[in-house]
């Protein structure tokens, strides 16, 4: 996964959507780690822009039905409880 060519929340929300759950525990366990999160902020991310992104992954397994993998940057776990309580 090239965080670089997918900074548009548009074109991540795209790509999140494509993912069926053996991709989405890769790219989740990707994206939601340290090396990740500093490679977008070194290419020019914001804080807010990096959140956007793993809020993506998480409903994206709150859509599937799944459970996020543990562990990581933040807690998706956390994330997909708190977004599914905001629909």
């Amino acid at each position: 996964m090239s965080a670089i060519d997918k900074r548009d929340p548009a074109e991540w929300k795209a790509f999140i959507a494509t993912l069926e759950p053996g991709e989405l525990v890769e790219a989740a366990e990707q994206a939601n780690s340290a090396p990740w999160v500093n490679m977008m902020i070194d290419e020019g991310a914001t804080a807010d822009q990096v959140q956007g992104v793993l809020m993506l992954f998480a409903e994206r397994f709150r859509k599937l039905g799944f459970a996020p993998p543990k562990g990581g940057y933040v807690d998706l776990g956390w994330l997909v409880e708190t977004f599914s309580k905001r629909r």
